[in-house]
């Protein structure tokens, strides 16, 4: 059995079709996850770029385009004692990152120009957004030239989700994410711990391991213990905040969505696994 070389031996799974199944499901994010679990590091994965060997001295180097790699790479080389030089075709350097505030101009491919006119202070990056915790080796060099980090919040529960296409009493309706968020989990939850506690996962598990899961169920989808009922929770909102000082009323919670009602609006396309992935963006 080889799995080295990527190819399927007597319908193996190798490393290879493993690393483009996951690329398939979750894009290069879950894909570089994980081949950096295995340790098969990426240059993005590493904690410091690596030691250059050579003779290095008088040795004249040209590197096309003044983007991030290229910016690097040209850093990384002079210091080893090349002699290097950066060809750049447009009026600034970053390639991708680029961050417009008052009085950035942008010219695009058909020759129309635009001026950010935004308030002192106020900016976008109209490139990339984020530098994902795993991308060790960009957060190394934002350390070593002392690049400003401020934290990026890539979910939301109170942003509204808006379906035009969906079907239902919710279709066309702005919702909250986190309504959506927590009736999905809800009802999925119940689905599967009323299944758990009738026997039905029997195969997949144990009396004692049975016990737990169902005990997870109603954890995860804030069930009744009674029933194992999904009625809603107060993670997902209220209609009336709960008061303070004259007023301390304990509020007035939002009554979940209609299963169906949720199912049909497709809002749920909005849901992440995983919460806050990438959770930082530098200030350039």
């Amino acid at each position: 059995m080889d799995m080295n070389d990527g190819v399927a031996t007597g319908g193996v799974l190798t490393r290879r079709r493993f690393f483009e199944g996951l690329a398939a499901v979750g894009g290069m994010s879950l894909a570089l996850s994980g081949l950096d679990a295995l340790g098969f590091s990426m240059a993005s994965a590493t904690e410091r770029p690596p030691e250059l060997t050579g003779g290095a001295k008088g040795t004249k180097v040209l590197i096309l385009g003044a983007g991030l790699a290229g910016m690097t790479a040209a850093y990384e080389m002079s210091k080893a004692g090349y002699q290097v030089q950066i060809l750049e075709a447009r009026a600034f350097a970053g390639g991708r990152c680029q961050t417009a505030r008052k009085g950035f101009q942008h010219t695009d491919l058909l020759g129309n120009t635009q001026t950010c006119a935004f308030d002192e202070g106020l900016y976008i990056n109209h490139g990339p957004w984020r530098i994902p915790y795993h991308h060790r080796s960009t957060l190394h060099y934002t350390k070593q030239f002392g690049v400003l980090l401020e934290s990026f919040v890539n979910d939301n529960d109170a942003a509204y989700v808006y379906f035009e296409k969906g079907k239902g009493p919710l279709a066309g309706k702005p919702v909250r994410k986190g309504e959506i968020a927590a009736d999905a989990r809800g009802y999925a939850a119940e689905l599967i711990a009323k299944a758990a506690s009738k026997g039905d996962l029997d195969a997949a598990l144990t009396p004692a391991d049975r016990e737990k899961f169902v005990a997870y169920m109603i954890n995860e989808g804030r069930l009744s213990p009674k029933d194992l009922a999904y009625t809603g929770t107060e993670g997902r909102g209220f209609s009336v905040h709960p008061g303070a000082g004259v007023d301390p009323g304990p509020g007035k919670e939002l009554p979940p969505f209609a299963f169906k009602d949720v199912l049909d609006s497709g809002a749920w396309r909005v849901l992440t696994s995983v919460a806050g992935y990438e959770q930082q963006r530098t200030m350039l």
